[in-house]
C-alpha cells in the first residue's frame, strides 16, 4: 500500500454576524494561510480586502445568499 499523505481535520468555530444575523462555519488557518497574513507587506487600504479574502477562503458552511466573494463582501 502506497503512503497517499496525512488527513488533516482543522478545529472549525461558528462564526455569527451581529449585523446580518447571518452564520458561517470557520476553519482555523493553516500554517501557510497564517505566514501569508504575518509576511504580507501591504499598504493599510489593501489590509481589508486581504483580510477578507483569507476569510472568506476558510469558510466551511455559509449560509445560502453567500455563493461567491463578491456575496460575501456585500453581506458581511
Amino acid at each position: 500500500m502506497t503512503f497517499k499523505g496525512f488527513n488533516i481535520a482543522y478545529p472549525e468555530y461558528e462564526v455569527i454576524t451581529p449585523q446580518g444575523n447571518q452564520s458561517y462555519t470557520l476553519r482555523s488557518l493553516n500554517v501557510s494561510e497564517e505566514e501569508k497574513l504575518k509576511g504580507s507587506l501591504i499598504t493599510p487600504s489593501k489590509i481589508a480586502d486581504h483580510l477578507n479574502t483569507c476569510l472568506f477562503e476558510a469558510i466551511v458552511t455559509k449560509p445560502d445568499n453567500i455563493k461567491s466573494f463578491d456575496d460575501f463582501l456585500r453581506n458581511v
